[in-house]
């Protein structure tokens, strides 16, 4: 339990994680000057940035932004073949945030998202297509994956338009 970071809070450096776990990890809101921010990463200042690599970020929890990982001040996040769940800011899924207007930014290559935003499905077995509907913001996801027996399956780019999937039922 922390004010801002709940396991790590970087500022005024660059950090490279590779295969770390991120779990149960909590930032709290507080009267000393925490503000509750990025659950398990907490970056500040234009000179601090992160590059995650295969890490895994799960059931972290934020009272007031980036329920995993919180970006401010002109920082930079990366993260790479990184699994996120589960992570919540005010109650609500919210795994990687920056302060708008900042100049804080972060990327996703290739990272995988579970429970995130909502999706809607419909077969059509005389087309033998599927049709997905994914309600999450369109610059956070550029791909829809569909799965079957547990493994992937077809992989289409996503624009934010809905994805349709032939000759796969």
């Amino acid at each position: 339990l922390a004010c801002d970071g709940g396991a790590i809070r970087i500022v005024h450096g660059q950090v490279t994680m590779t295969d770390c776990i991120f779990d149960n990890n909590k930032a709290r809101e507080n009267k000393l000057g925490g503000y509750g921010l990025g659950g398990a990463i907490y970056l500040d200042e234009s000179d601090a940035s992160l590059n995650a690599y295969n890490c895994s970020f799960t059931n972290n929890n934020a009272d007031n932004g980036g329920g995993a990982v919180f970006v401010e001040d002109g920082a930079t996040a990366s993260f790479e073949n990184c699994y996120f769940e589960d992570n919540k800011a005010d109650g609500s899924i919210n795994h990687v945030q920056t302060d708008e207007g900042d100049g804080s930014s972060y990327s996703f290559t290739d990272c995988l998202f579970k429970g995130d935003g909502s999706i809607g499905v419909t077969q059509n077995p005389l087309k033998r297509q599927v049709e997905i509907s994914p309600e999450v913001n369109d610059d956070d996801a550029d791909h829809i994956i569909l799965y079957k027996d547990g493994a992937e399956y077809a992989r289409k780019s996503y624009d934010g338009a809905d994805v349709t999937f032939g000759d796969y039922l």
